[in-house]
């Protein structure tokens, strides 16, 4: 009897994108971050962007005080809109934040 591998077709990524995110600072990362995150409330994909929240959860630095701690506070709310199916309040919040974020970082 012969076994059957299934494979799951691989979705084709964007070559410019693959290459802006290969080449991203850190402090770009982020900004591509915010942008996929609002991307995904778009498309109500809530799993992608809970992901995408997560992923920036994971990247504060708590030894930094209370900095890291007020936006582990927003993402968390930002989350729970998300879960919540508040979207567009999630938008606004992510739009917020990465307005702020590329300012301070002087990313154009």
């Amino acid at each position: 009897m012969q076994t059957q591998t299934y494979t799951t077709p691989k979705k084709s990524v964007d070559p410019y994108l693959k290459q802006k995110i290969l080449s991203a600072t850190p402090e770009q990362l982020t900004s591509i971050a915010f942008d996929i995150a609002i991307s995904a409330c778009h498309m109500n994909d809530t799993g992608k962007a809970n992901r995408v929240i997560s992923e920036l959860i994971s990247t504060l630095d708590f030894e930094q005080g209370d900095v890291a701690l007020r936006f582990f506070e927003i993402y968390r709310y930002v989350r729970q809109c998300v879960y919540r199916g508040q979207t567009d309040t999630a938008i606004e919040l992510l739009k917020e934040l990465r307005e702020a974020w590329n300012k301070a970082m002087n990313i154009v």
